[in-house]
């Protein structure tokens, strides 16, 4: 099987003479990651060693292998999701909501005791924001920001709700650098108001977010 991919490579090299990994876009270079995966991670140890050594000569070639494998060896996965153990009564203007029920955490970048998400590599990362609050029977306000890098980001409000629940959610998709951290803030809170959390089995609010594409 590897050597069809091979024989792929050469073809490209002849109509593409001098092609190099580091010159395709990454569109180009995710789909030829994806066509040859499985089967280059489970030759790679056997089979196509054997035919680079009998017959393929070509330096860009396997050049061109060798970055590959690199680079699906070196594959980095983050993503996680926490969610709201406990319900959040009045929550103070500026107060920090910390999702603490774990549910998805690899790579570990999220910490449930301090609710702060902690970018391990640069790159671009995607986060969603997910909050319930049951309705009360005076006026009342309750706003929210992800935090990035101690600037407001997502935004959720959640206001005068006096007949049934409210649910509401926010999506961004920032670039952070290594170190960069991620957090949700209460802000302009007003009357009696509820972050609901789980109830039974249902995750009423919730943070999730993962690595799109690092650097």
């Amino acid at each position: 099987m590897a050597l069809k991919y091979v024989f792929v490579f050469s073809s490209v090299l002849a109509c593409s003479y001098g092609l190099l990994l580091n010159n395709l876009t990454p569109p180009e270079l995710e789909q030829l990651k994806a066509e040859i995966k499985a089967d280059i991670m489970k030759e790679i140890t056997s089979e196509l060693p054997v035919q680079i050594s009998n017959g393929l000569k070509s330096n860009t070639t396997r050049h061109i292998i060798a970055e590959i494998v690199k680079q699906i060896s070196s594959d980095t996965h983050i993503a996680f999701m926490a969610a709201l153990s406990n319900s959040i009564t009045n929550p103070s203007n500026g107060q920090h909501i910390i999702f603490d029920k774990v549910q998805v955490n690899d790579g570990g970048c999220y910490n449930s005791r301090h609710g702060i998400f902690l970018a391990s590599v640069s790159g671009l990362y995607t986060f969603t924001l997910n909050i319930a609050s049951q309705h009360q029977s005076t006026s009342h306000s309750l706003h929210l920001n992800m935090m990035v890098r101690d600037k407001p980001m997502g935004y959720i409000f959640l206001d005068g709700n006096t007949q049934f629940w409210f649910r509401r959610s926010d999506t961004i998709v920032v670039h952070l650098n290594k170190g960069d951290d991620v957090w949700v803030k209460a802000f302009d809170v007003t009357g009696t108001v509820v972050i609901n959390g789980d109830i039974g089995s249902y995750l009423h609010s919730h943070l999730s977010g993962f690595l799109i594409r690092k650097d």
